[in-house]
């Protein structure tokens, strides 16, 4: 009752057991770093309704900031929970703060101390849980958003600055995809960008959170591509080829960086779709070579012991998505490769070949006009071919 009643008081205890958390349990010291961050996050949404009736819900200012050094304090701590937990819970204060005033000190604190190279991580993820929980109290000031990403792309090429950090950048700007137009004003600002993404996507440690930055890029900001396109698409087919060379014997993050490059080229589909005229049509270049490379891959990565249906979001899956986006994009050069390998693959006496290649087959009836006489011809080819295989494989004369 008294964390809804009285969230003040409630807090003021908290912080107590946080200033003397070596006398509790662990467990008792992450429990209270989670309930402060929901009083906060109840506080924060009472600020912004400015509903009276939830004053008694508002931590006031000055005690708000008065929790900052303490919780700061965890930071430098061995146990990576509490530091963790501590970076999240500092997130939500400096959210409520900014809410009070927009101009609060607590953002430009945090960058001079990963400027100063004091607790670089755990600022950094506070800077990431602030963006995550409300990026609207970032973009008051362009000038701000400006600096912040010039700081962030002099940390990305900084060799000094901590590895183990980059990917919370990466993941930063990819919270600031929503923004970037206002950040990058010039062509030559777009290019240089771009060109430093790319370089970052080829660092393996790198590679999930880079191309979770691409596939967040394709559906909000997807013109920007036009300054990466290029070299992005060789270096993901070609990432694609080397996770999927190993396959079923890769760890959990190739599998994750599969099947982000999966999800990238499957909306890279409808951008090309939406402006087919003015594209660059990177896929219509690249799938004569592509879509083989996918079939022969849906052969490897099939599981003939889970039903498709069971199987929501898998290699498998994103790469039959693929083909059928493909194929939906240019039927007329995709056709021709599906039915050629359908044959072909229907006859192979391995159980997980000749299932893509009805696959394959099947894909491919389904771009076929039903008014087309080459349609009509198709058809009766199928029927035949199918009562062909129906024929060698069934001996009728032993049926009842």
């Amino acid at each position: 009752e008294l964390i809804k009643n009285d969230p003040n008081t409630f807090s003021h205890m908290l912080f107590i057991i946080l200033q003397n958390y070596q006398n509790f349990p662990l467990d008792t010291v992450l429990l209270c770093f989670i309930i402060l961050r929901n009083i906060f996050s109840r506080a924060t949404n009472a600020l912004k309704t400015n509903d009276s009736r939830l004053s008694y819900i508002i931590i006031p200012q000055t005690i708000a900031d008065s929790y900052v050094p303490l919780v700061l304090s965890f930071f430098s701590n061995e146990n990576t929970s509490i530091a963790d937990n501590a970076s999240y819970l500092l997130g939500k204060i400096a959210v409520y703060l900014l809410t009070f005033d927009s101009n609060h000190s607590i953002f430009q604190s945090l960058i001079q101390q990963i400027d100063n190279g004091q607790l670089v991580l755990p600022s950094l993820k506070s800077i990431y849980f602030i963006l995550l929980d409300d990026l609207k109290v970032f973009t008051s000031s362009e000038s701000i958003q400006q600096q912040f990403m010039n700081k962030i792309l002099t940390w990305l090429s900084d060799q000094n600055f901590p590895f183990d950090s980059k990917p919370f950048l990466i993941k930063i700007i990819t919270l600031l995809i929503p923004i970037l137009s206002h950040i990058l004003l010039k062509p030559e600002d777009n290019n240089s960008f771009c060109q430093m993404m790319i370089i970052l996507t080829q660092v393996p440690e790198l590679k999930f959170d880079s191309y979770d930055f691409w596939v967040n890029l394709t559906n909000i900001t997807p013109q920007l591509l036009a300054y990466s396109i290029s070299p992005l698409s060789q270096i993901s087919i070609n990432d694609l080829s080397v996770i999927l060379a190993k396959y079923p014997n890769i760890e959990y993050i190739d599998e994750a960086v599969a099947l982000q490059i999966l999800q990238f080229w499957i909306d890279f589909c409808q951008i090309e779709e939406d402006d087919i005229e003015t594209s660059s049509c990177v896929i219509k270049k690249l799938l004569p070579s592509f879509m083989p490379f996918l079939l022969l891959s849906a052969e490897n990565t099939l599981d003939t012991n889970i039903l498709p249906l069971e199987e929501d979001y898998s290699i498998f899956t994103l790469i039959c998505d693929l083909i059928t986006s493909f194929n939906n994009l240019y039927p007329k050069l995709s056709i021709p490769i599906l039915l050629n390998y359908g044959f072909q693959a229907i006859e192979s006496n391995e159980i997980m070949k000749k299932e893509i290649g009805l696959f394959a087959i099947n894909t491919a009836i389904f771009q076929f006009s039903s008014d087309d006489e080459e349609y009509l011809q198709f058809c009766s080819h199928c029927i035949n071919f199918s009562l062909s295989i129906i024929n060698s494989e069934i001996d009728f004369g032993n049926t009842v």
